[in-house]
Parts: C-alpha cells; structure tokens; sequence
C-alpha cells in the first residue's frame, strides 16, 4: 500500500493496495541473436566455446594441413590464425560464420 499522497510512479500499477511492477515482454527478456558475431578480431577460444560446430570446420582444416592448426593458437585471432597457414581469412570466416549459424540444425550430406 502506498503512502497517503503517493501515486505510482512509471509502469508501476497499483492493485488490491499493493504496488506491482509488470514484468518485461519477452521480446526484452529473450531477444533472438540476429545471427553468429566472428569477427576477424575474435579469438579462437572464443568461437570454440561459443560455437561448437565450428570445430568441425577446424577439423576439415585439420586434414587438409596434415596437423592441428589450433594446437597453440587458441588466444591468436581468427585473422592471426588464418594469416599464420596461408588461408584467406575471407574464406576461414565463411566457414565458421556457416557453421554457427547451422547451430541446432541436423548436418545436411
């Protein structure tokens, strides 16, 4: 109950004597990500742990190089990385970034 003179100040309602707040929609509360955000800046670390399907992708470079092209490059950027074995970063970024997005998606052969 509010004090004698007190009106709700904002969103707030009051009801039965009590001042409510309503909640959020859940438009705030869980807003949709637009789409994966690597960047060239972005950490090798980082898109391993907030992307699992790219370690697909760093697999298939794996193979094509004949040896792990992340052992000891976890902290180099994507840019740092690709620029270090020879890969156009403009292509290894297509792939991660295709990767993410396949999230929750069942692999397509």
């Amino acid at each position: 109950m509010l004090p004698a003179g007190c009106k709700p100040v904002g969103r707030a309602v009051e009801a039965r004597g009590r001042v409510r707040f309503p909640l959020p929609s859940s438009r705030i509360l869980f807003r949709k990500e637009s789409g994966p955000v690597i960047t060239e800046e972005t950490t090798v670390l980082e898109v391993v742990r907030k992307y699992p399907e790219a370690r697909r992708v760093f697999g298939a470079y794996n193979l094509r190089y004949g040896t792990c092209i992340t052992c000891g490059s976890l902290f180099y950027t994507v840019e740092e990385l690709a620029t270090s074995w020879g890969i156009p970063p403009e292509d290894l970024l297509a792939d991660l970034r295709r990767a993410a997005a396949s999230r929750g998606r069942p692999d397509r052969r």
